[in-house]
């Protein structure tokens, strides 16, 4: 059914009221991860490179647990490398290269003022804290757990295809260079990267794969993106919906996801796009909503037909 028939539909109305008052209760305390990952600022660049090798985060607090100094994402790590030798690593401190202007938010922060800063300003992540003490962190994995949390699904929800004009698609060839990789994921500030031979897509290159790589301590010209991109590609087509596309990349902890049509890419979807769709959705059902006159969680559509 239609969005703007169920909302004419007083049960229909009053289910959409209730999980929109529900997702508007959703804050910071509620969404965050208390417990994320956390190093020191003298930690070397080789336990930074360990911990996100071992650990499927986007993101590493740098701190203790009365003061933190700041962020650092992989792409941060990607950015401020200069030489691929552990033993250089080894003896380059974490403090080097950190994020120390992260985006600090209250734990009372609603749900939608926390999707509009992530859309805005593109943090890895937001931290939350007090005056006194650090919190927790969110994400766009939090963010877009806290609206599947209440099962809010889109009655006819956007195809995949008309998000991706926007967005190009980062590619690189199958015997591009690591070294040449990371200063083209440098220049474009992407974290991914679509294998590319023969115009079609044989795999992908994360960060998470690229960090794994300098772990085996080798000179970045001797490997190359056939040797440490993900052969096995999860992909989805331009027809698939946004909803498909939000399970798989929650459940499977992708941070994007290539879109193939007839054996040919097309486009890539990332956590970022699919967060400013829901946003957007949230804002779009609101005024829907008011258009139906539906002046609290548990009232009706007036003009009911």
């Amino acid at each position: 059914m239609e969005l703007t028939k169920r909302l004419r539909n007083i049960e229909g109305a009053k289910e959409f009221s209730r999980e929109l008052a529900l997702i508007g209760e959703l804050n910071s305390g509620s969404l965050m991860n208390s417990l994320p990952l956390k190093l020191l600022p003298d930690n070397s660049l080789a336990e930074l490179i360990d911990a996100f090798a071992a650990n499927n985060v986007d993101a590493i607090v740098i701190g203790d647990e009365t003061k933190i100094e700041g962020i650092v994402s992989k792409r941060d790590l990607l950015n401020k490398l200069d030489s691929p030798k552990l033993a250089d690593m080894e003896k380059k401190r974490i403090k080097e290269v950190l994020t120390k202007n992260y985006v600090n938010v209250s734990e009372s922060g609603l749900l939608e003022d926390l999707c509009k800063i992530m859309i805005k300003n593109k943090p890895a992540c937001l931290v939350v804290s007090d005056k006194k003490r650090f919190l927790g962190i969110i994400g766009y994995v939090e963010l877009l757990a806290g609206f599947r949390k209440f099962c809010l699904q889109i009655d006819n929800p956007p195809s995949i295809g008309p998000l991706l004009k926007l967005h190009e698609v980062h590619m690189a060839g199958h015997l591009m260079t690591l070294d040449v990789l990371i200063k083209s994921m440098r220049q474009r500030d992407v974290d991914y990267a679509l294998v590319m031979k023969e115009n079609s897509p044989i795999g992908i290159i994360s960060s998470k794969d690229v960090v794994n790589a300098l772990r085996k301590d080798l000179s970045w010209d001797k490997m190359n993106a056939n040797t440490i991109m993900s052969p096995h590609i999860v992909s989805l087509n331009s027809g698939n919906s946004i909803n498909e596309a939000l399970v798989i990349m929650l459940d499977r902890k992708f941070n994007q996801i290539p879109i193939i049509d007839n054996q040919k890419l097309t486009g890539i979807l990332t956590l970022p796009i699919i967060l400013e769709v829901f946003y957007n959705f949230i804002n779009e059902l609101k005024v829907k909503i008011s258009r139906n006159k539906i002046t609290d969680v548990v009232g009706v559509a007036e003009d009911e037909e």
